[in-house]
């Protein structure tokens, strides 16, 4: 007996759901960026005015989430440890709260963990709100 190709189409929009479903439940490994990986994340204030350079990391467990400034560019990062290292998670340029940091696999309790240690300390590049673009 043969599906016909509503019927395989619906048994495939059916499986996809349920997929989709289960692929909520259990976030996927974060991507980290090959060669990024380093020994240790410190915290570093150097330099002043143009020349300056600061970084803070905060940890939860086996991830971590960082900001950083060198002269008036900011930014955020956020790292995997694997095994004995700390590597880098492919975020682009996204704005890293604590929903942004969840989808990139982080486990909910260490998203919230990390923003909220980061949110308690003097920030340095803190999560900002996409640009309002539209011409008024």
């Amino acid at each position: 007996m043969r599906l016909s190709d509503a019927a395989r189409a619906l048994a495939g929009a059916f499986w996809l759901g349920a997929s989709s479903c289960a692929a909520q439940a259990a976030a996927p490994p974060p991507v980290v960026t090959p060669g990024e990986c380093v020994a240790a994340l410190r915290n570093v204030h150097a330099g002043s005015g143009p020349k300056a350079f600061a970084s803070a990391y905060v940890f939860s467990h086996d991830y971590a989430y960082g900001e950083w400034a060198a002269g008036v560019a900011r930014g955020q990062s956020l790292w995997h440890k694997r095994g004995t290292t700390w590597c880098k998670v492919q975020t682009g340029t996204d704005a890293l709260d604590e929903r942004t940091i969840i989808g990139y696999g982080v486990p909910a309790a260490d998203a919230r963990a990390l923003v909220a240690q980061m949110a308690s300390t003097a920030q340095i590049a803190p999560p900002q709100p996409p640009k309002d673009v539209r011409h008024h």
